[in-house]
C-alpha cells in the first residue's frame, strides 16, 4: 500500500472516523458519513479491506440527533476485531500515523498533503467568497475539531512546507482552522493534495480556485453556527 493512501485513509479516521475503547482495549474502528460523502467512504473501505485482507460490508442507517430532533441517514463501514485492529495499527505507524487525531509525524510532502486531503474530505469544506473589497474573490479551506493541539501540528508542518499556516477560530465547542489561499499554496494544493481528495464537490473546487481566481493574500474571517451541514463544503 502507497504511504499516501495510508496517510489518506489516516486524516479521514482522524477526522470522521470514531475509534471505540472499552476497559482500555480497542473495541472498533469505523467510519459513518452522510450519503452525499459516498465517494470518501467508499474509497476508505477498499483501504480497510486491503489492510486487513477481508471485506467489510458498507451499511446504510438512520439515526436521531437529539441536539438538532432530526433523523440523520449515515453510511457505516466498522471492523471490531482484534487482529484486523492490530493490522490497521501496523500499516499507520509506518509512514508515522497513530490512531487519535493528531497523531502524525512526516517529513514527505507528499504524505502530508494526501494527510490534509484525508482530513479535508473528512471534517473539511472548500469555499468560494468574495473579499472584502468587493471586487475580487477568495478560495479558502476550512476543517473542524475539538482538538486544537492537532491543529497546531498541522500548522507546523505548513510552515514547515513554505506554505500559509492559517489561524485557529475558538467556539465554545470545537475549533474551526482557517487557511486562506495565497499563490504559493495554489501551486502546493494542485500538486500534493488535490488528487488525493475522494469526494469529487471539493477537487472540483480547488481546482476551480487555483485555476481562476486572481492571487490571494491571508485574511480573516467570520466564521458562523449552524446545525451542520457537511454536504456543503
Amino acid at each position: 500500500m502507497e504511504e499516501t493512501d495510508v496517510a489518506w485513509f489516516a486524516g479521514v479516521l482522524h477526522s470522521d472516523g470514531y475509534v471505540y475503547r472499552k476497559s482500555g482495549e480497542i473495541r472498533e474502528i469505523r467510519l459513518a458519513v452522510a450519503p452525499c460523502s459516498i465517494e470518501m467512504a467508499r474509497k476508505w473501505r477498499k483501504l480497510l479491506d486491503e489492510m486487513t485482507g477481508k471485506k467489510h460490508i458498507m451499511r446504510k442507517t438512520r439515526t436521531w440527533d437529539a441536539r438538532y430532533s432530526q433523523h440523520w441517514e449515515l453510511l457505516w463501514t466498522r471492523d471490531g476485531s482484534k487482529k484486523a485492529t492490530r493490522e490497521i495499527i501496523s500499516v499507520l505507524n509506518k509512514p508515522g500515523f497513530g490512531l487519535r487525531e493528531g497523531e502524525f509525524e512526516t517529513d514527505s510532502e507528499d504524505v502530508f498533503g494526501a494527510y490534509l486531503a484525508g482530513l479535508i474530505d473528512g471534517d473539511g469544506s472548500v469555499q468560494i467568497r468574495n473579499s472584502s473589497d468587493g471586487y475580487t474573490r477568495e478560495l479558502l479551506f476550512k476543517i473542524t475539531s475539538q482538538n486544537r493541539a492537532a491543529f497546531e501540528k498541522l500548522r507546523k508542518h505548513l510552515r514547515r512546507f513554505g506554505q500559509a499556516d492559517g489561524y485557529i477560530s475558538k467556539y465554545p465547542n470545537h475549533y474551526d482552522f482557517w487557511v486562506y489561499v495565497n499563490k504559493n499554496l495554489f501551486k502546493w494544493l494542485n500538486a500534493k493534495v488535490v488528487s488525493h481528495l475522494a469526494i469529487s464537490r471539493k477537487r472540483r473546487r480547488l481546482r476551480l480556485g487555483a485555476r481562476k481566481m486572481a492571487p490571494l493574500s491571508l485574511g480573516s474571517a467570520l466564521a458562523k453556527t449552524s446545525a451542520p451541514r457537511k454536504c456543503r463544503g
